[in-house]
């Protein structure tokens, strides 16, 4: 069937492929049966009966390559194959010039902004001062944001180690609430500079980590499991009727997989009366017990996508959640400068006419700061700009990553076998490799030390400004 003054030529046979070319090299495959491009042409109006096309309508109508050889190589005549030639195709045959309604489409061209998942870690480490550089390289490794610590056994007169720690540097801010009657025990909070500490704001929702740390029954410590479950329970009744959004993570001690004991079960009836769910569920304990757990209110718009177990620390491994939300994967600096490569040193010569009554020397030195000043604002003036900050890891040689890799290892030996033998190799290897971490950034703080600095071809745009006073 064919009509020159129609817009569309059909032919008996199937189908037609459509394709639309689209902005950032996509394009859209759409098949039009023969009944389809019918109705397709039906639909088709001129421009002289004054109605107007759908602009998809008319862009698919445009684009439509009926009754026309589509574009293919044959092989030059007299050639073995090294030279083509292209066929041209017959497109606009079917397509009446006279006949089609323009139509300007616009498309948004903006490009939707990618979320990146937030991740949220806890860990019983059992004395942080010795596991400093460990946890960081783990932290790093498993790309987390927020790290809840538990048994940092730290004391309130360490914040000499605290503020040289490896935790409390490049982009990293550490907070410790120790235990104050005796030793052990504290909990320590772990966060990238541009997260919050207590609450972490994404798109006006704000949401709460808790930490916790039970120790378990001791002489030292006689507070049975009931005991905690009641001091547990009026602490959320306070803390669900004013918060929505809560996450609390930390080692309870508690063997939440041993459904046989009466006061883990009112544990896991407790928390899910007051609307908490436990993720974690799979062993966190080298004894192959669930100790360290995530809760979360059910009825909050907290997404967690998985819980997953890490490495192990100490005798427990660490636990991350990871939460369906936005964040800033990059760490940005202000930074103020001016361009002295630029500066005309006989212009600011003779703007320096300085003239002072005063016979203070402090207020000499003041005038005169405030007349280079102006005068350099004129001359180069002060530019302001956004860098960002990547870390270098320049430390982390072939060698760390080997040590890494034998540590993963015999973690996956052990966790397969759950032998004690196997729990003595892992330490050993764990020790090792966290001894290695140490030296390394020992030698690599002792180069940042003692380098000197030398001075380079900018100097000769340095301004000797007791000359230009002369």
């Amino acid at each position: 069937m064919k009509n020159d003054r129609n817009l569309i030529s059909i032919n008996s046979q199937t189908t037609v492929d459509i394709e639309i070319a689209q902005p950032r090299h996509r394009s859209l495959l759409i098949v039009y049966s023969r009944q389809a491009l019918i109705e397709l042409r039906n639909q088709a109006q001129c421009k002289n009966n004054g109605h107007t096309i759908d602009p998809w309508t008319c862009a698919l109508i445009r684009r439509l390559r009926l009754n026309s050889r589509y574009k293919t190589t044959r092989r030059k005549r007299g050639s073995r194959g090294g030279s083509h030639v292209k066929n041209k195709s017959n497109f606009f045959l079917c397509i009446n010039p006279n006949n089609l309604c323009k139509v300007n489409i616009q498309i948004n061209r903006t490009i939707p902004k990618t979320t990146e998942l937030i991740k949220i870690t806890t860990i019983n480490v059992q004395s942080i001062k010795n596991k400093d550089h460990l946890v960081r390289t783990h932290i790093d490794d498993l790309k987390t944001d927020i790290v809840v610590l538990s048994e940092t056994w730290l004391n309130e007169g360490d914040d000499h180690w605290i503020n040289h720690s490896e935790l409390n540097n490049e982009g990293w801010l550490f907070y410790s609430a120790p235990r104050t009657n005796r030793k052990g025990g504290g909990l320590a909070i772990c966060t990238k500079v541009k997260k919050a500490i207590w609450q972490i704001i994404t798109n006006n929702v704000t949401t709460y980590i808790i930490g916790i740390y039970r120790p378990p029954y001791s002489a030292k410590h006689p507070a049975t499991l009931p005991q905690f479950l009641d001091d547990f329970t009026e602490f959320l009744a306070i803390v669900l009727a004013s918060m929505t959004n809560i996450i609390i993570c930390g080692d309870f001690n508690i063997q939440y997989d041993d459904t046989n004991n009466p006061d883990v079960n009112i544990y896991a009836d407790t928390s899910e009366a007051l609307g908490l769910t436990q993720h974690t569920e799979l062993p966190t304990h080298k004894a192959g017990h669930i100790l360290d757990h995530i809760l979360t209110k059910a009825q909050s718009t907290i997404k967690v996508q998985n819980c997953e177990t890490g490495a192990f620390i100490s005798d427990h491994c660490s636990v991350s959640i990871t939460l369906e939300a936005e964040k800033d994967n990059m760490r940005r600096k202000t930074i103020t400068n001016r361009n002295y490569k630029k500066l005309d040193v006989n212009a600011l010569s003779e703007m320096l006419v300085f003239d002072s009554n005063t016979e203070d020397f402090e207020s000499l030195v003041s005038d005169f700061n405030s007349v280079v000043k102006q005068s350099l604002d004129v001359l180069v003036p002060e530019k302001t700009r956004t860098i960002t900050i990547r870390q270098n890891k320049d430390w982390f040689a072939d060698e760390l990553r080997e040590w890494r890799s034998r540590v993963g290892r015999r973690e996956r030996i052990y966790r397969h076998y759950r032998e004690d033998h196997q729990w003595t190799a892992l330490k050993k290897i764990r020790n090792s490799y966290n001894f290695k971490l140490k030296e390394k950034k020992e030698i690599q703080s002792n180069l940042l030390q003692n380098v000197k600095v030398t001075p380079n071809s900018s100097t000769k745009h340095s301004i000797n400004l007791q000359e230009l006073l002369n």
